[in-house]
């Protein structure tokens, strides 16, 4: 092999060794959604939410997103205590799941469709409110 080929290999690889990892470096990456959890009520609220892939049959592999959350009181100048997960999952159509604490035992279902593209406003978040009902006192969750 000459010596300029040598030279060149061995510079090319040190360029290549120095990019590994760096895939991201030219793509525009995954477009993703925020997760935002709203509680209308004047208690500290816990709940659970999943977040299940549709294209998917299996609960296991479908679930893309499952926590806890104790979603804060609102505030005396704020309508709702809010919690936000950015870039929480990418960009598809979801099952959401809720499940107040103090609820029946009953699950709450949304189905989450984004928009037709990133750009759309309907893209950016998966928004779950959570209010308790004057009358019965229950607690009960909204999708808008």
């Amino acid at each position: 092999m000459s010596l300029r080929r040598r030279a060149f290999l061995l510079g090319s690889s040190g360029t290549v060794a120095s990019l590994a990892g760096c895939a991201d470096v030219f793509s525009t990456g995954t477009p993703t959604v925020d997760l935002v959890l709203a509680n209308y009520t004047a208690e500290t609220q816990p709940l659970k939410l999943e977040l299940l892939r549709t294209d998917r049959d299996d609960h296991a592999d479908a679930l893309a997103f499952a926590r806890r959350f104790e979603l804060p009181p609102s505030p005396q100048d704020e309508p709702a205590g809010v919690v936000r997960e950015p870039d929480a999952v990418q960009r598809r159509r979801y099952l959401v799941r809720v499940l107040p604490k103090f609820g029946r035992g009953q699950w709450h279902h949304h189905h989450f469709y984004p928009g037709e593209d990133a750009t759309d406003p309907d893209s950016e978040e998966v928004f779950v409110a959570l209010y308790r009902d004057a009358e019965s006192e229950n607690l009960y969750v909204r999708f808008p």
